[in-house]
């Protein structure tokens, strides 16, 4: 591996101070970010660099192992719903279509379909139930929590 000066557009000596910032490059390495590394010396370096590829060789393939493990795990997970349950669903999607209306954001800002499906099947009817299901954290419960909360609760005393 040769290392040259680009300012200077000429072969870096051993006598000098190595420096090279390795940035991300491709959409792919996006969650990466920079790197920088120094050196003493031409060795140094080149073991550097290698080290970081090793690393980021490594990170992309975990970014790939879990990309991979969440499409096979949405597949598995079908919810199915009974005739009921269908109805609270709907009523709970017309909801966040009105909210996604108001806020002019899309729907799916405001809870996933596999979420809205949750809710229609559990029925949670307290905050801590409601956040034990997954899509649902703290920050959407605070924006729309008592909103799906109330529409559930609705819903249980119309049936």
């Amino acid at each position: 591996m040769e290392i040259i000066n680009k300012e200077n557009q000429r072969n870096v000596t051993s006598t000098e101070k190595y420096s090279i910032v390795i940035k991300q490059t491709a959409r792919g390495l996006y969650y990466l970010g920079s790197l920088r590394i120094n050196a003493d010396t031409l060795e140094e370096m080149k073991n550097s660099i290698d080290t970081a590829l090793t690393m980021i060789t490594k990170k992309i393939e975990n970014l790939n192992a879990r990309k991979n493990k969440t499409n096979t795990q949405d597949t598995k997970q079908e919810i199915s719903l009974n005739s009921e349950e269908n109805k609270l669903f709907e009523n709970l999607r017309h909801l966040r279509t009105e909210l996604s209306i108001k806020e002019n954001i899309p729907a799916y800002m405001i809870f996933h379909d596999s979420v809205l499906k949750l809710l229609a099947k559990q029925r949670p009817k307290r905050k801590e139930e409601m956040l034990a299901i997954p899509g649902i954290a703290d920050k959407k419960f605070e924006q729309y929590g008592e909103i799906f909360l109330k529409k559930v609760k609705d819903f249980e005393g119309v049936n």
